[in-house]
């Protein structure tokens, strides 16, 4: 009893020192204009960058940017800190949109090329609005940059309530770094286009290896370049309640798809995902990997297979895990129409652009287009090499692919089909490539509209299919859903091991710290004797350790979970289920181990 007590006292003790921590958390507001109105260039520098002391220690704990103000840059941060640039949620006026970090120019009028932020600590962005390329004195400029540089191991990337318009080459970049956690969490990401037809990237982690990245209820909208090239080994990759509409490259490179040991793709949809192809002749030294494994969303090879770097297999493959489920995929009739051109058009006037209609500067292009190599493979959701592999039991266990629908999702209001139809043409026959966007009600910035962003966005991605998710939520990404939004971050990611019979019997609280690491506290409720179980389990339903079997007595318990397996063995990062039981009562939470 006396532990208990000092257990109790102990824990309240702890409560209430973190209570005070947040409430006295030491935050600078970082303007964005002088005491004359004149925008600050480089504000960042000025004031979070150089908000050190002697020893080279942040002063604050967050900065805090204005709503509905800019903030021009053309010098980036560098910092040996944790940093939290934060803003207050956005409001539906354009007094009340996200800060927006906007890439500016030098006094030549050339892009700059700065990354925003290259880092040796935790990075965190939250309710920012940022644009990397630069609407120059000469036109559109790509900027070979990121919005963050990772220069050392094991340190966490934060997104979360993120608006991104344009880009350069990578939002989050962890080349030669490893160990790395990134969490993307609600955010939006629109017209991120470039002259450059494999970028930007969202997530670039070549000659590395990443320990957990997780995507959820976010955005991905009219977008060149690939979602995430995973190159080397990863430990977890999670998408679950995403939207990615008009992707021209793809998810991320099919040649790197196998790298990854433990995958969770659910509840997304895919419209117009993937448009480069290929035709039948590239595909002749491919055999191993099937006509159309460079033209599906989801591909997925041996882990010794691979053809970029030289990496050893991180894994056995009888226990590496795939799970492919409750995701909608749908290429749009345009697009369809687009391989019926291709595939049906052998003779030198292939199409003109007169029955094109595009946003673009591009004014000097030929009228006619002469094909290379006539014939394309379509786009598929799943590659045959895929197929196989998920179909073999006896190797892949632990691969999972089902409820997977091809259904039109009728998109409330979504726009820039056409241009990237045209994007691809130019793709295709190597015609100069071209920056594009959609937001059709802005008439502030006319010609550079996409990177200003008309607010609130004029995309809506809400959709009519009939299929729910794990959890019985909309597909997709749960932002135009706002009811929904809310019950998922209550609730726990699947439901279908939930029963709901519990009859008040126990109550099973949230754990803390959560996320996590390398400990966290479960704490439960009994209201009479009763045997009971608490085990945590895996994505896929696999269980990692029992934490309690046996006879309890009414009242409060709780348990820790340091984060290792029946064999002593810590796990990986990733996301996991408690679930407490009692005969036929069930009760199941998840939690998130971050290293």
């Amino acid at each position: 009893m006396k532990k208990l007590v000092k257990f109790v006292t102990l824990i309240c003790i702890v409560s209430l020192i973190g209570s005070s921590l947040i409430a006295q958390t030491d935050t600078l507001v970082v303007p964005a204009i002088d005491d004359e109105g004149k925008p600050i260039k480089n504000a960042l520098v000025k004031y979070v960058e150089a908000d050190t002391n002697v020893a080279g220690e942040q002063l604050h704990d967050v900065y805090k940017l204005k709503k509905g103000e800019i903030y021009y840059t053309t010098q980036g941060i560098s910092t040996n800190n944790d940093l939290k640039i934060v803003a207050d949620k956005p409001g539906e006026t354009s007094e009340t949109k996200p800060p927006q970090i906007l890439g500016g120019t030098n006094e030549k009028g050339q892009a700059s090329g700065a990354n925003i932020v290259s880092t040796y600590g935790d990075i965190t962005f939250k309710n920012i609005a940022i644009c990397i390329s630069s609407p120059t004195s000469s036109g559109w400029s790509f900027n070979w940059n990121s919005l963050v540089i990772a220069n050392a191991d094991s340190i966490n990337i934060t997104l979360e309530g993120l608006y991104m318009a344009s880009g350069g080459s990578y939002v989050i970049n962890t080349m030669g770094t490893k160990g790395i956690d990134i969490k993307i969490d609600r955010c939006h990401f629109r017209n991120m286009t470039t002259t450059q037809t494999y970028l930007p990237n969202i997530v670039m982690t070549r000659s590395t290896s990443t320990d957990t990245i997780l995507m959820r209820n976010s955005t991905v909208f009219n977008k060149t370049g690939r979602v995430m090239s995973v190159v080397n080994p990863a430990n977890y990759v999670e998408l679950d309640h995403n939207t990615f509409a008009n992707i021209h490259r793809g998810l991320w490179p099919n040649w790197t798809y196998h790298q990854v040991n433990d995958v969770k793709i659910t509840n997304n949809v895919f419209y117009n995902t993937r448009l480069t192809t290929n035709s039948p002749e590239y595909y002749e030294n491919q055999a191993n990997w099937g006509m159309n494994s460079f033209s599906s969303i989801i591909h997925v090879d041996t882990l010794d297979n691979n053809t970029i770097d030289t990496v050893e297999a991180s894994m056995p493959e009888s226990e590496r895990k795939y799970v492919v489920k409750k995701n909608n995929y749908y290429w749009s009739e345009e697009v369809k129409n687009m391989y019926e051109r291709y595939n049906n058009t052998k003779e030198l006037d292939y199409f003109t652009l007169d029955t094109l209609v595009s946003e673009t500067q591009d004014t000097t292009i030929d009228t006619v287009y002469t094909p290379e190599t006539p014939g394309m493979i379509p786009p598929t959701f799943m590659s045959d090499q895929a197929k196989k592999m998920f179909n073999d039991n006896s190797t892949y266990a632990n691969f999972v692919a089902e409820n997977n629908i091809n259904e039109n999702p009728n998109f409330e209001r979504c726009g820039g089909v056409k241009q990237l139809i045209k994007y691809n043409d130019h793709y295709q026959f190597n015609k100069p490539q071209f920056f594009w966007g959609w937001d059709p009600d802005s008439t502030e910035f006319p010609d550079k509209h996409f990177v200003h962003m008309q607010w609130p966005l004029p995309e809506d991605l809400s959709h009519e299919l009939s299929m729910k998710g794990t959890n019985g939520l909309h597909l997709g990404s749960l932002e135009y859903y706002p009811n929904e939004m809310k019950e998922y971050y209550e609730e726990p990611v699947s439901i279908e091991d939930n029963t709901a019979n519990s009859q008040n019997s126990f109550e099973l609280k949230n754990n803390y710290p959560n996320p996590f690491n390398p400990t966290t506290t479960i704490e439960y409720s009994l209201k009479n004797n009763m045997n009971v179980k608490l085990s945590v389990y895996n994505v896929v339903g696999q269980k990692v350790k029992t934490l309690v079997n046996s006879s309890q007595t009414p009242g409060n318990h709780s348990v820790k979970w340091k984060g290792l397996n029946e064999s002593g063995k810590r796990v990986s990062s990733g996301i996991y289920f408690y679930k407490l039981r009692s005969g036929s009562n069930v009760k199941m939470k998840k939690m998130i181990l971050l290293k």
